[in-house]
């Protein structure tokens, strides 16, 4: 049985004087279960999912990621590691990957489920050559990208928080 230990402080004050005083801490040791429960009354929410999955299931995975831009085939070549002390802490679920290019941003849903996967998105966006416009006698010059520009801007793994997990990401 996993406990929580809190501290709380009582404070009181004596009306003729104003003043107040603070007692020595008190400690507290609470269940699981009864922490969950008191969640529960204050939240308004079951915490029972969040308990099987979280405090008793497999726990917060650990994810290793990395990715190349192939600018021959124009996609994001993304690789996904699971990262496990026992073969049981595998994880099979999905995950989004936010990619943000030059012309917008894309999500990409992916699903895991082995140690390791490798996956390939179509990247929208291309590194266009800079000429230079001319407009009624005016001429403007765009700035001219370096041979190894890519059009991706940066990449965001879970982007909306959905996870409690533990990412490293190597390039």
């Amino acid at each position: 049985s996993t406990t929580i230990t809190t501290t709380t402080t009582t404070t009181t004050s004596t009306s003729t004087t104003a003043a107040s005083t603070a007692k020595e801490p008190v400690d507290h040791v609470l269940s699981t279960k009864k922490f969950l429960k008191i969640i529960k009354t204050i939240a308004g929410q079951d915490m029972k999912t969040f308990a099987e999955k979280w405090i008793y299931g497999k726990g917060c995975p650990k994810l290793l990621c990395g990715f190349w831009f192939n600018k021959k085939r124009n996609q994001t070549e993304f690789a996904l590691r699971q990262v496990m002390n026992k073969p049981e802490d595998k994880v099979s679920s999905s995950l989004t990957i936010r990619i943000n290019e030059l012309d917008g941003s894309y999500d990409n849903v992916i699903n895991f489920d082995e140690e390791m996967h490798a996956y390939e998105f179509p990247c929208f966006s291309r590194v266009r050559k800079t000429r230079k416009k001319k407009k009624e006698g005016e001429e403007r010059e765009v700035e001219i990208p370096r041979k190894n520009d890519t059009p991706l801007l940066w990449i965001r793994i879970d982007p909306e928080y959905e996870w409690l997990h533990t990412i490293s990401f190597k390039q």
